[in-house]
C-alpha cells in the first residue's frame, strides 16, 4: 500500500513538472527563431491550464502587478485602438502579434518559481546561445577556408551576390534565421547572466572553474561584435564600463583583468568595429551639411544608408506625433501615415516603402499617442523600479539593454524581440518572491 502512494506522489510531482519543462523548452527555442517558439507557446499554455494549480494565480499576480499589469494594459491599447484605426486588416494582425502582451502575464503567475528555477532557465538560453554562436564560427572559419568568396544570400533580385568579409559577417554570419539586432540582444542578456551569477554558471560543468565563464564571455563578445549591431555596440559598452568599476570596488585585480580582456578583444576587432562605424559619421555627415535637405543626396538615392533613413523616418514621426499627441493614428494605420508624411516631406528615396518608424517608441506614439507612451514607459519603469528596490541589478540591466534597443528599432514588431522580452518580464517578476525558500 506504501509503495502505491508513494508511487502516486512521485507520478503527481512529475506530471506537475511538465510545464516547468516545456517552459525551458521555450527558453531553449528561443534563440532559433519564431517558427519553433510560436509551436511551443501553445504546447505551454495546454500543458499549464491542465496541470497546474489555480488556487495561488490571484496572489501571485497581484504581488506581481507592476511587472505584469502594463503589458496588459498595452495588448488593451491595441485593441481599442482599432476603433480610431483606418485599416483594420492590419491592426487585427498587429493584435494577434501582440498577444505576447496578454498570455505570459496571465500565464507564468501559474508558476510557482524559485530563483534557482529562473537561473535554470536562463542557464538553458545562455547554453543555447553559445552552441548556435559556436556553430556560426565553426562555418565562418570553414567558408573562409575552403571558399573563394562570401557569398551574400538573396540581396537582389538576381539572387545571391560576392561580397566582402564585413558584409557577410552582418548578413549571413548566424546559422539561424534571427535577425542580428535581436540576436545581438540575446547574447547582452547572456553577458548579464553570466556577470550576475557568474559562480553558478561555472557550476554547470560540475565543479566551478572561472575559466569557462570568461571563455564564454569573450565568445560572446566576438559575437556581438560580428553581427555588427551599432545600437548594441553603444550597449556592450555601456554593460562592460558598469561592471568593471562594479569589479573595481571588490577586486582591483579582477578588475584590471577584465580591462585587459575587453581590451583584447576591442583592439583585435577594430577593424569590424571601423568599418561598421565609419559609414555612419559620413551619413551624420551628410545630414548635418549646411545644403538644403532638398537638395541633399539620401533623399533622393535608391538605397540610403540606415542613418540617413532613420533619420527621415525620425523627423517624418515626429511630424506625425505633432499632429495626432493624444491618441495617435490607431493601431493599424502606423506604416500607412508613415509613408504619407514621407511623400509629403519629398522623401524620394524611401517614400515608396512600406517602413514603420524604426523605433519602438515612435511607434508607440504614431499608433496610440501619449496614452500608448506611458503605458509602453510603464512596462519598463515599474519593474526598475521594483528591480532597484530589491536590488535585482540583473532584472534592472535586462530592462535597460530591451529600452535601449527600443529607442533605435521597432523592437517588439518582430516576434523575435516581442516573445522574449515579455517572457524574460514575467518570469523575473517571481525574483520579488522565492516562495519555494
Amino acid at each position: 500500500m506504501m509503495n502505491n502512494d508513494a508511487k502516486e506522489i512521485s507520478t503527481n510531482v512529475s506530471v506537475k513538472n511538465i510545464p516547468f519543462y516545456v517552459l525551458g523548452l521555450l527558453f531553449f527555442t528561443i534563440p532559433f527563431g519564431t517558427n519553433l517558439m510560436s509551436k511551443v507557446i501553445i504546447l505551454l499554455v495546454i500543458v499549464s491550464l491542465f496541470l497546474l494549480p489555480k488556487h495561488s494565480w490571484s496572489n501571485r499576480f497581484l504581488y506581481c502587478k507592476e511587472y505584469l499589469v502594463p503589458s496588459i494594459c498595452i495588448f488593451v491599447l491595441f485593441v481599442l485602438g482599432t476603433f480610431w484605426s483606418e485599416n483594420i486588416p492590419e491592426a487585427l494582425k498587429k493584435i494577434e502579434q501582440a498577444l505576447s502582451f496578454l498570455v505570459f502575464p496571465l500565464l507564468l503567475p501559474l508558476f510557482n518559481f524559485s530563483k534557482k528555477d529562473i537561473i535554470l532557465l536562463f542557464k538553458i538560453f545562455v547554453f543555447t546561445c553559445l552552441f548556435i554562436l559556436i556553430m556560426s564560427f565553426v562555418r565562418f572559419i570553414y567558408i573562409s577556408i575552403a571558399h573563394d568568396e562570401y557569398i551574400i544570400l538573396g540581396e537582389t533580385h538576381l539572387g545571391d551576390r560576392p561580397g566582402n568579409v564585413y558584409e557577410f559577417l552582418s548578413n549571413n554570419f548566424l546559422v539561424v534565421q534571427v535577425h542580428r539586432t535581436y540576436f545581438s540582444a540575446y547574447l547582452l542578456v547572456c553577458i548579464l547572466f553570466i556577470m550576475t551569477y557568474f559562480s553558478e554558471f561555472n557550476a554547470v560543468l560540475g565543479k566551478k572553474t572561472k575559466w569557462f565563464g570568461v571563455l564564454a564571455i569573450i565568445l560572446l563578445s566576438l559575437g556581438i561584435i560580428c553581427l555588427q549591431s551599432k545600437a548594441n555596440y553603444a550597449i556592450y559598452i555601456i554593460l562592460i564600463i558598469y561592471y568593471t568599476i562594479k569589479k573595481l570596488r571588490k577586486s582591483p585585480n579582477l578588475f584590471f583583468k577584465m580591462v585587459l580582456v575587453f581590451v583584447a578583444i576591442l583592439f583585435f576587432s577594430k577593424n569590424i568595429i571601423i568599418n561598421r562605424l565609419k559609414p555612419m559619421v559620413d551619413e551624420i555627415e551628410n545630414i548635418m551639411s549646411p545644403k538644403n535637405e532638398d537638395e541633399k543626396k539620401f533623399t533622393k538615392v535608391l538605397r540610403p544608408g540606415s542613418t540617413e533613413t532613420r533619420y527621415m523616418l525620425y523627423k517624418s514621426s515626429l511630424q506625425l506625433i505633432k499632429q495626432s499627441p493624444f491618441l495617435g493614428y490607431g493601431t493599424g494605420d502606423v506604416r500607412d501615415v508613415v509613408r504619407e508624411q514621407n511623400y509629403i516631406n519629398n522623401y524620394k528615396s524611401i517614400a515608396h516603402l512600406n517602413y514603420d518608424p524604426h523605433s519602438q517608441i515612435l511607434y508607440m506614439l504614431i499608433a496610440l499617442g501619449i496614452v500608448g507612451f506611458l503605458a509602453f514607459t510603464s512596462l519598463f519603469l515599474f519593474p526598475f523600479i521594483s528591480s532597484i528596490t530589491i536590488k535585482d541589478s540583473f532584472t534592472s540591466l535586462i530592462l535597460l539593454v530591451l529600452f535601449l534597443n527600443c529607442i533605435t528599432e521597432s523592437f517588439f514588431l518582430r516576434q523575435e524581440g516581442l516573445i522574449p522580452s515579455v517572457l524574460f518580464l514575467t518570469v523575473l517578476s517571481h525574483m520579488k518572491h522565492d516562495t519555494k525558500k
